[in-house]
């Protein structure tokens, strides 16, 4: 506590002093000569700092405490409060907010000061440093991709163990084990927590977050990656030289794949068709620079099989170097597309029809004699997933930057559960797309009549071609599930630059 000192000065109204007279100061005591005589002046403190003077002062100056003029009492009796220091020790029992400065810890779910440390169950804060208890799903028992595969998606606390990598890419790798016949992916994004794992490095991952995109299960949170052996990916690779595409279920999901004698069908960009040498087509996405082209035959040295809305594609995520020899001498090239069957009157029965092509496995585009604009004949589109579905004109149209480049197509829509809208994709001279596809902000509406929709764009800088394309959605009601299928007749398509 605060300790005050005090002493009475020589106080003089109109005498001149002609001697020296001696003041001793002992601790708190004085004397003085004034002009009533020689007086005596005692201030004593308690340990709280209390004023205690009880004596007269005889003297007529002002006392230095300022508490009186004359021969009155020293009224300075309050505690001092020049350096309190307060010893209180008490401690809060209230489970609320501590009145006492908030910094007493309480267990409320809520608290109404920011600096009340806690745990929140509620996950309802009301102050910046208090800590939410995040609920954490549950999953198998194990440690392989089965017993993940039972967790609930969101976070988890679990330790994958013993996986095979059996590919990498820039943004994640693939994994797989003898748990389950089919692999996973672990997500990495563009800034890895850990050093990329190798093809064939055995590992231990800590997952804490599950997730789904698209239909296909894959950890998109993790960290703590071991490299704790070494195996041969191959030895797990699906051989696509001996299964048909009609045959691909959930248990191929995320699987290495490799194959011989797999050709291109359609290719546009990064998208296309490609067909397998036992049975079907495959959707199929390149990415990286390759020699590709309509009507290659190709060795896949190393790809993934992954699920994408309703079907199933082929990823080719390294370009070249996932490519083994590739044979181009039946590329026809995109010369090969005109527009002489933009209004679908070519009798014939492909899917889509010749000058045409599509992206997503759900998609069915066929010539159709029962619905039709003009002429005799139209196309009818139909989709059974709800991710994007698109089909495209083939015929790139010559573009040069600062162009408006227009795709116009009649569309009847009296289908509730679907919509489409049109889009503008510009390409470089090399054949690569340029920036993102160009979409309408208008959609078709539903109607028994034929409408003519019409999208324009810009063409931008460094292109050398456009095409047009038409992107099917699904429409669902609020509160309610999609049909599961949605169709859309299309006719008289075109593309112009001016």
């Amino acid at each position: 506590m605060a300790r005050r000192s005090e002493r009475a000065k020589l106080m003089s109204k109109s005498l001149i002093l002609t001697s020296l007279v001696a003041l001793v100061i002992a601790g708190c005591a004085g004397t003085s000569s004034g002009g009533g005589g020689i007086y005596a002046e005692t201030d004593t403190t308690t340990s709280f700092g209390n004023d205690t003077t009880t004596f007269a002062d005889s003297g007529a100056g002002k006392d230095s405490q300022g508490g009186d003029t004359g021969t009155v009492k020293d009224a300075n009796t309050v505690q001092d409060s020049s350096t309190i220091q307060d010893t209180s020790t008490i401690k809060d029992t209230n489970p609320g907010p501590d009145s006492q400065g908030n910094d007493v810890p309480d267990s409320q779910a809520s608290d109404a000061k920011a600096d009340i440390p806690k745990t929140d169950v509620s996950k309802t804060d009301t102050g910046a440093d208090i800590k939410d208890v995040v609920t954490v799903n549950t999953c198998g028992t194990g440690s392989d991709i089965a017993s993940l595969l039972k967790c609930t998606e969101g976070t988890v606390d679990f330790t994958l163990t013993g996986v095979l990598v059996t590919y990498v890419e820039a943004t994640g790798f693939f994994v797989y084990d003898t748990s389950s016949s089919r692999g996973m992916l672990i997500y990495a994004g563009t800034t890895w927590p850990y050093t990329a794992p190798k093809v064939n490095d055995e590992i231990t991952v800590h997952i804490t977050k599950y997730a789904s995109y698209q239909g296909q299960q894959e950890v998109s949170a993790s960290d703590g990656l071991l490299i704790t052996g070494a195996g041969t990916a191959s030895t797990t690779a699906l051989d696509l030289a001996t299964i048909a595409a009609n045959t691909f279920a959930e248990d191929y999901e995320s699987r290495l794949v490799v194959g011989k004698g797999i050709k291109i069908k359609q290719l546009n960009g990064p998208d296309g068709i490609a067909t397998l040498p036992i049975a079907g087509d495959v959707t199929l996405r390149v990415e990286g620079a390759t020699t590709l082209c309509t009507g290659a035959t190709f060795e896949l040295k190393s790809g993934v099989l992954t699920q994408f809305g309703g079907g199933y594609r082929v990823q080719i995520m390294n370009g070249a170097a996932d490519l083994g020899p590739i044979d181009t001498t039946g590329c026809s090239g995109a010369s090969t597309y005109d527009q002489s069957n933009w209004g679908f009157e070519e009798v014939n029965s492909a899917d889509p029809p010749p000058d045409f092509y599509k992206v997503g496995a759900a998609l069915s585009a066929v010539r159709t004699t029962s619905e039709f604009h003009a002429g005799a004949a139209g196309c009818k589109v139909t989709w059974t997933a709800q991710d994007n579905q698109d089909l495209f004109s083939g015929l790139q149209v010559p573009v040069t930057a600062g162009q408006k480049a227009t795709v116009s197509v009649w569309i009847k829509d009296s289908d509730p559960a679907g919509r489409a809208r049109l889009g503008l994709v510009f390409y470089k001279a090399d054949g690569t797309t340029v920036a993102s596809s160009q979409y309408s902000g208008s959609y078709s509406a539903d109607g028994s009549a034929w409408v003519q929709l019409s999208y324009s764009f810009t063409a931008p800088a460094d292109v050398a071609s456009v095409r047009g394309m038409v992107r099917m959605y699904d429409v669902v009601a609020t509160g309610a599930t999609w049909g599961g299928t949605a169709t859309v007749y299309l006719d008289d398509w075109s593309v112009t630059v001016q």
